[in-house]
């Protein structure tokens, strides 16, 4: 992502055993599909090691003052921003796989477009650190409501200027 080093607030650091991870839940899925038992050699032969180094390699969260810049995927890449103020809750959880390779996962869910409720917008799996990582940017969104809040403030006081300096 070309995001500026001086826009940068964190880095997310992800966890090698990733690699591991994304390795064996391949194998298990192929395992568990008709369709996909044929391919589990082309997996224990080098697919899956290929998979879990190119989804690794395309992982990237950076946190800045106004936004969260998620990049991944292998075959389908998805880049996204989440500004802050969108952002309702960064939601924990850990299945029985990720608890064995020491995993965690963070979804962000933001503010619903067209509906009501959040919608999980995107997902970061194995962040070392997830939930100091989880509480930076709930720091991050709080402290950008409270500038929003002061902004508001400030329009409400220049409108009630101009309408002081119009009657005249």
């Amino acid at each position: 992502m070309d995001i500026p080093e001086g826009d940068v607030v964190l880095r997310a650091r992800f966890d090698p055993d990733l690699r591991r991870y994304w390795y064996w839940q391949g194998a298990i899925l192929l395992a568990c599909s008709f369709i996909g038992i044929p391919l589990l050699p082309f997996w224990f032969l080098g697919l899956g090691r290929w998979y879990g180094e190119q989804a690794y390699g395309n992982l990237e969260a950076v946190l800045t003052r106004k936004a969260l810049h998620i990049r991944q995927g292998v075959f389908l890449r998805r880049e996204s921003t989440l500004p802050l103020e969108r952002v309702q809750d960064l939601s924990w959880h850990q299945g029985p796989l990720m608890r064995r390779f020491g995993l965690e996962g963070l979804r962000v869910e933001t503010a619903g477009m067209s509906g009501s409720g959040a919608v999980s917008e995107a997902g970061l799996l194995g962040v070392a650190e997830g939930r100091a990582f989880r509480d930076r940017v709930l720091a991050l969104r709080d402290a950008a409501g409270g500038e929003a809040a002061i902004l508001g403030e400030i329009r409400d006081s220049l409108g009630r200027i101009e309408k002081l300096l119009g009657g005249r």
